[in-house]
């Protein structure tokens, strides 16, 4: 069993305050000799913070900066504990970035299937009348929507575009009528009897 006296006793629990001016005391950095300490004040906490360091890709919003640099400040986090926070944030943000692409990712394949099984054997011949729906009707801004929300290929909006397509696509015979009432064979052979 270890001895008592050989623990150190935990931050907090009757441990001396580090002597001013060592890594300790600073957070771990020290200024090189000869370089002015930057402005601090009580315990390490800045006047005002630097700007935060984002991993590349993020951007950190003006008025949340600003907000977290009071909280901070609030908090008595020095730069470089405020800069542990915003890192913590930054992987976490990243982490949901992805999480959520790939779960887009995953509800875009499954409205493929469901398309393709939708149209059934013929899917190809279904997806040109779509496609000609959309060449008609749609313009640049549509078909750039349809491609980056991906909704050309939700079942549904495929369905519907392939009915436009072939509506516009089926030639159909327009029957004249010469305006007089349709006759039966009989009348036209014998003529209209006395009713």
């Amino acid at each position: 069993m270890a001895d008592e006296k050989s623990v150190p006793p935990a931050e907090g629990e009757g441990s001396a305050p580090p002597p001013e001016g060592t890594k300790e005391q600073e957070g771990g950095q020290q200024p090189p000799a000869g370089e002015p300490k930057k402005e601090e004040g009580q315990n390490g906490v800045p006047e005002s913070y630097a700007d935060f360091k984002l991993p590349e890709g993020l951007t950190l919003d003006a008025a949340l900066n600003t907000e977290f640099k009071g909280v901070a400040k609030a908090l008595g986090l020095s730069q470089e504990k405020a800069q542990q926070v915003v890192d913590l944030y930054s992987k976490n943000l990243k982490a949901q970035a992805e999480g959520q692409a790939a779960e887009f990712q995953k509800l875009h394949e499954g409205w493929k299937a469901e398309t393709l099984k939708a149209l059934g054997a013929d899917s190809e011949k279904q997806l040109a009348f779509a496609a000609k729906a959309r060449e008609k009707f749609g313009n640049d801004e549509f078909t750039k929507f349809m491609d980056e929300t991906k909704m050309g290929e939700h079942p549904e909006v495929v369905q519907f575009m392939v009915r436009v397509g072939k509506a516009i696509s089926e030639d159909t015979l327009v029957e004249g009528k010469n305006g007089t009432e349709e006759k039966s064979h009989a009348e036209r052979i014998y003529g209209a009897g006395k009713k």
